[in-house]
């Protein structure tokens, strides 16, 4: 009896040894694949502003220079897809100059491999997002056609068709987050016509805010949370795990009320939640632990690492004029994906 105890014991162990050493197998692969790619611009002339595209590798916190462009764009706008070699940019049509023409500002891509650059789309006027994933480019947008409102739209790279969302006219979002684990997309919605009634004073109440989902063809519309009178400022997603941040006001310095949740998905349970206000660029971990964003401390601005467990901001990269330049946007992007 005491003889298959032991039997079981030894049996039960090296299940768990061989489970820990699979979960490291899998959490470190992961981590191999995991970069931050932001986009930093600084003046190299009295009126030009160039944009840089950068890696951060997570692991071995290197930064690497990855694409250079001047900006003739609104937004110093830009994304490296390691998978692909390729870099995402947002320029003026027909125009890579530092001088803005007001053409409408459209998403190129450049094959680092090859040289070669493309124009992807047409009908834009400024670019807010651009997020890569296999295949489909992602992005938000205000385009020529609806000026007003910031509409989400994919692009099918094997074919070139460009597809937006199914919403009214007047609906806009100014945050877009990808879950790659799910494929689904995330948005706070609200209506401008709303918020310019808000901004005039016509209106006392802040416009409703309401998170929804799509799958990557920009279908299956589901409703996740709705915040009356709350500015819903950051919405960040990963494998289910939802993290925003309300505020009682449209802009940060006026704000007198501020909380952020991460939440279960399949739950809808709270997981963590916090006063702290995180800024619309921004993403979790891949183990959802913390999360990456714009934070200013002390004497450091950049990205910083917000970690759930401590509730301390641990900076990333930091914010040098003179060295990367101002950093504009960051995404989370995978290698191995």
């Amino acid at each position: 009896m005491k003889h298959k105890s032991y039997l079981f014991f030894i049996a039960a162990l090296l299940i768990a040894v061989v489970a820990l050493f699979v979960y490291m197998a899998c959490t470190a692969q992961q981590t191999d694949g995991e970069y931050i790619s932001f986009t930093a611009s600084r003046l190299i002339g009295s009126d030009e502003l160039e944009a840089t595209i950068y890696e951060y590798d997570i692991k071995s916190e290197k930064i690497s220079e990855v694409y250079r462009f001047p900006v003739s764009a609104m937004y110093s706008l830009g994304i490296f897809d390691k998978k692909s070699n390729c870099v995402y940019y947002s320029s003026e049509r027909d125009n890579q100059t530092y001088e803005r023409k007001y053409l409408g500002d459209q998403i190129y891509m450049h094959n680092l491999t090859t040289g070669d650059d493309a124009m992807l789309t047409d009908d834009l006027l400024a670019v807010n997002y651009i997020i890569p994933v296999n295949k489909i480019v992602f992005f938000l947008a205000a385009t020529l056609e609806n000026p007003n409102s910031l509409v989400v739209g994919r692009i099918d790279l094997a074919t070139g068709d460009i597809r937006y969302w199914d919403e009214p006219a007047t609906a806009s979002s100014r945050v877009l987050s990808i879950d790659r684990e799910k494929e689904r997309l995330y948005v706070s919605l609200y209506d401008v016509e709303e918020e310019n009634a808000f901004f005039s004073g016509e209106s006392k109440t802040i416009p409703t805010h309401t998170i929804y989902s799509y799958d990557y063809n920009l279908s299956d519309k589901r409703e996740i949370l709705c915040k009356e009178n709350m500015n819903i400022r950051a919405v960040y997603a990963n494998n289910n795990i939802l993290m925003y941040t309300i505020q009682d006001s449209l802009a940060p310095p006026g704000a007198t009320y501020t909380l952020t949740q991460v939440v279960d998905l399949d739950s809808m349970n709270i997981l963590f939640e916090t006063d702290e206000c995180f800024t619309q660029e921004g993403c979790l971990s891949s183990d959802v632990s913390g999360a990456y964003s714009f934070a200013s401390s002390g004497s450091f601005s950049g990205i910083s690492y917000f970690d759930f467990s401590t509730q301390q901001y641990v900076p990333v990269v930091q914010d040098q004029v003179n060295v990367t330049g101002n950093i504009a946007n960051l995404q989370m992007m995978f290698a191995n994906e």
